[in-house]
């Protein structure tokens, strides 16, 4: 007899859980990047792997493979922006000249810098509170300066170093699986003959990545429920 398993809290079952959301919540972003980098591939070069007797292992081997290793190197850097396959250099216009010609760019821009400056700047000039000790009791001087007994603090608990490796650990796996999915799916896809059934797979796969993380939440905490209520609990119990 199966018993209920809380997937989500359970010291065994939690890491399986998270990457299992992860993926549904993720692999659809980077299927849209290796997508596009499959789009780009030159369809001539699979013609004349044709004639040449090339089968679709071959093929995937040694054209649509190596075409992708750029693209993956920069998805598990974070970094999706491709560079362009040539540099032109033009002559640039006096900055006077530039910065007239696109004013109104510039005065569109301004919101966004603004708002750049005051919610991700200024505040960065807290991180000087971790060297101080506040003591609200002392209203003339509340701020101590420690040095660095907070750290030493810190890294003095075993529950940091647990954190820390939990973190370090979730991040480099997490990182792993959704490129490998991503790049799985892509080639399962690009394989795909009939172009309304590829992009009707490509639609569905991508949906989830535009939910937030309070409703994929909310969604895998009914599935995964410890209770009868939960969808996969039920079917292990039934």
């Amino acid at each position: 007899l199966f018993r209920s398993i809380y997937f989500l809290g359970d010291n065994d079952w939690w890491r399986f859980s998270y990457y299992i959301i992860n993926i549904w919540h993720d692999t659809g972003w980077g299927t849209i990047i290796f997508m596009a980098t499959l789009t780009g591939i030159d369809p001539g070069i699979y013609e004349a792997a044709s004639i040449d007797g090339a089968g679709r292992w071959k093929k995937m081997r040694y054209i649509t493979l190596p075409a992708l290793a750029n693209t993956i190197i920069f998805f598990m850097e974070g970094d999706y922006l491709m560079q362009a396959p040539a540099q032109i250099k033009h002559r640039k216009a006096p900055l006077k000249t530039r910065l007239w010609n696109y004013k109104w760019f510039y005065v569109m821009f301004l919101p966004v810098f603004v708002a750049l400056i005051v919610f991700h700047y200024l505040p960065m000039f807290g991180i000087s509170l971790a060297f101080f000790r506040y003591q609200p009791s002392k209203i003339a001087n509340p701020l101590e300066f420690t040095g660095l007994a907070n750290f030493q603090k810190l890294f003095s608990r075993p529950q940091f170093w647990s954190s820390f490796t939990n973190t370090l650990e979730i991040s480099i796996i997490k990182l792993l699986l959704n490129t490998f999915m991503a790049v799985i799916i892509s080639l399962l896809l690009n394989e795909m003959v009939s172009t309304k059934m590829k992009k009707l797979s490509q639609t569905i796969i991508y949906l989830p990545h535009f939910m937030s993380w309070v409703v994929t939440a909310g969604v895998f905490g009914m599935l995964f429920a410890p209770t009868s209520a939960g969808l996969v609990n039920q079917v292990l119990i039934n």
